[in-house]
């Protein structure tokens, strides 16, 4: 599992490029404020996955993953005590994004964290 680091800087716009495993990969979040949930592109030279609603504590690409070929993303809380849910002002901080291997991913679902 790598954390991937995302600094909205409090906006509501971010664009951020980061190497995983050899392979770069293009991220682009947005918040909706009508529905109050963060939105993401993710982008590589294998395929594109647009207008992903991001989910603690699911798999981001599960469905259609052309994107990273060895594994996926997720999102989690940084604590177990955190209460808060994912809102504007704390991805990145209470909320990091998360590149999971296949052998993450099956750990992951094994525990029911997935």
């Amino acid at each position: 599992m790598i954390k991937i680091p995302i600094e909205t800087g409090g906006g509501s716009y971010m664009v951020e490029r980061v190497n995983i495993e050899g392979v770069m990969l293009s991220i682009r979040l947005l918040w909706n404020w009508r529905d109050g949930n963060w939105f993401a592109d993710f982008e590589t030279v294998n395929g594109k996955r647009c207008g992903i609603r991001l989910v603690p504590n699911s798999r981001l690409l599960k469905s259609r993953n052309e994107v990273l070929e060895n594994g996926d993303l997720a999102i989690f809380k940084r604590e177990k005590t955190c209460k808060e849910l994912l809102n504007h002002d704390n991805l990145g901080k209470a909320y990091v994004l998360h590149y999971l291997t296949k052998a993450d991913v099956a750990v992951f679902e094994k525990a029911g964290m997935l």
